[in-house]
């Protein structure tokens, strides 16, 4: 009788081994850390690809231009915490150094109707794109995208114990869809075919 309960003691517990492991699930792939990303500068990295909608910006009816301010920035706290409130939106509007994680801005502008497409060189040290809205009734919610730049692995070599891995900055696309009176997600229905480079 203690054979048999012994016995079955072990079966049950291989079993219970096997199911763990087979349960546990793969641990997802290591991201590199920041310090082996050179985020150095590189001409045209950044596209913005805009459609305005034909009314754009309404104010009393009519449509109007609409002020687009681009950051490029070294982190996103600043930005994250200017949207939290009407004063910091009033800042990020004006387009300026709001603090020292601005690395660069430019004001952009898109009329009713327009499409296009434009390349900016992404600067050294820049990991996020902002894009605010100029809104005449805008809210900071509806009115702003902020964009990580993506990392990329690179993997150089044929023999397969020595390629060569390396992870570094890859090219930004931003899909901008102006409505009358706040961003909206997704790709422009139209835009150029040509380039615009600022």
């Amino acid at each position: 009788m203690i054979r048999f309960l012994k016995f079955h003691i072990a079966v049950l517990l291989g079993v219970i081994a096997l199911c763990s492991g087979c349960s546990a699930p793969e641990p997802p792939p290591p991201t590199p850390p920041e310090s082996d990303v050179p985020w150095v500068y590189e001409p045209d990295a950044v596209v913005l690809r805009i459609s305005a909608d034909e009314r754009l910006n309404e104010h009393e009816g009519e449509p109007s231009s609409l002020m687009l301010c681009v950051y490029e920035l070294a982190t996103r706290e600043g930005v994250d915490k200017r949207l939290a409130s009407p004063e910091g939106f009033a800042e990020l509007l004006a387009c300026g150094r709001f603090d020292d994680s601005v690395v660069t801005s430019r004001r952009l502008f898109s009329d009713p109707g327009q499409a296009q497409n434009l390349s900016l060189d992404r600067e050294e040290g820049v990991r996020w794109i902002a894009v605010i809205a100029g809104y005449f009734h805008g809210t900071p919610a509806h009115s702003a995208r902020v964009v990580a730049v993506p990392v990329r692995k690179i993997v150089e070599g044929w023999v397969p114990f020595f390629k060569d891995t390396r992870h570094e900055p890859g090219q930004t696309i931003i899909p901008i869809r102006l409505g009358p009176a706040e961003l909206m997600g997704g790709e422009p229905p139209q835009a150029q075919l040509g380039r615009q480079s600022l």
